[in-house]
């Protein structure tokens, strides 16, 4: 099983979305409908991404934009939860 460990590296947003064609763009929350902004660089074993500050809903709601670590394989995905259950949301680049 994949390790999904979060690791934050210290680098400016702008920075690592260009680093990793991130489309960097805000979204209502699903349940609440604050918008979300994706601020904070993450990154796992395969994956980089950018997700929003924690809010009141809860992590299942939190915004994240992400795109596979290996150049071959990227694609954004909108929600990186979505990622973790197979439920894959994929934004053609």
């Amino acid at each position: 099983m994949e390790n999904h460990s979060l690791v934050y590296p210290i680098i400016q947003t702008e920075k690592w979305a260009k680093r990793y064609s991130l489309s960097v763009r805000s979204n209502p929350c699903e349940n609440c409908g604050e918008m979300l902004f994706p601020t904070k660089p993450f990154a796992t074993k395969n994956w980089r991404g950018l997700m929003s500050e924690p809010h009141s809903c809860g992590k299942d709601f939190d915004l994240f934009i992400a795109t596979k670590a290996n150049p071959a394989e990227r694609c954004d995905y909108i929600n990186y939860f979505q990622i973790l259950r197979n439920q894959l949301t994929c934004v053609p680049q």
